[in-house]
């Protein structure tokens, strides 16, 4: 895979979260989404993966701290 070629290419993590997303696979995607920003924190693409996919988290935290947040 474009990763094992080359484990630096921000593009090809965020390519493959994206494609994991679309698997329902959201642990991973979020995964793979985060190592592309890291290595590119100017990644549009990760950033839009990790903005969806990490909202749940965020809900669930906020619920267990108390906190309110936005409620579909």
């Amino acid at each position: 895979a474009a990763i094992e070629a080359n484990p630096d290419d921000a593009d090809a993590h965020a390519q493959l979260a994206a494609v994991l997303a679309q698997k329902g696979r959201d642990k991973e995607a979020l995964e793979q989404a985060r190592a592309a920003l890291h290595l590119d924190p100017d990644n549009e693409r990760a950033r839009q993966l990790v903005g969806k996919l990490d909202r749940p988290a965020l809900r669930d935290r906020q619920e267990l701290s108390g906190q309110q947040g936005p409620h579909p």
